[in-house]
């Protein structure tokens, strides 16, 4: 079975002899693919095996289409487990969640409930049903129909974001 690479230049041409700085795009692309963590990564979990005519072939994905599927399988966990609705973390460990309340706030202000203190969290904004987006604010009363705009760091989110 042979193997097939796909580069692509930075002025989009794909042959060698027509494009300028291909060995550079190999380089950057080579030493990205070829990264221990990132080569296993994409030899378990990212290979298709596809019936073409001249039989099985095995694609893997790029290094590109590795970042892309990567962020996706985190987020798509996180949403599962705990009550997130949507998910959105920056670079620098924070996080903002639209998701469900949890029990122990519904019922209650946020001033009663006290969630930047037990949790370090703050919650940016409240949509009830059929209302419009609200800001939080201390007087914010939580229903367990709500939705939460919940912000801080990533770690902390998740675990407020599992509560029962």
């Amino acid at each position: 079975m042979g193997c097939v690479f796909f580069f692509q230049a930075e002025d989009g041409k794909r042959v060698a002899q027509e494009s300028r700085g291909l060995r550079d795009v190999y380089k950057r692309q080579l030493y990205a693919l070829l990264r221990p963590e990132r080569l296993l990564a994409l030899a378990y979990r990212f290979n298709v095996y596809d019936n073409g005519p001249r039989g099985a072939v095995k694609k893997i994905a790029r290094y590109q289409q590795y970042y892309a599927v990567q962020q996706t399988a985190e987020r798509v966990a996180r949403l599962v487990n705990g009550r997130m609705l949507d998910y959105m973390e920056f670079d620098d460990g924070f996080a903002i969640v639209k998701m469900r309340p949890p029990k122990e706030t519904q019922g209650f202000t946020l001033a009663q409930s006290q969630i930047r203190k037990k949790y370090g969290v703050t919650v940016v904004g409240v949509k009830s049903a059929g209302e419009e987006f609200t800001y939080a604010s201390p007087e914010t009363l939580v229903s367990s129909h709500d939705v939460l705009i919940v912000s801080g760091h990533s770690e902390l989110v998740e675990r407020f974001a599992s509560r029962p």
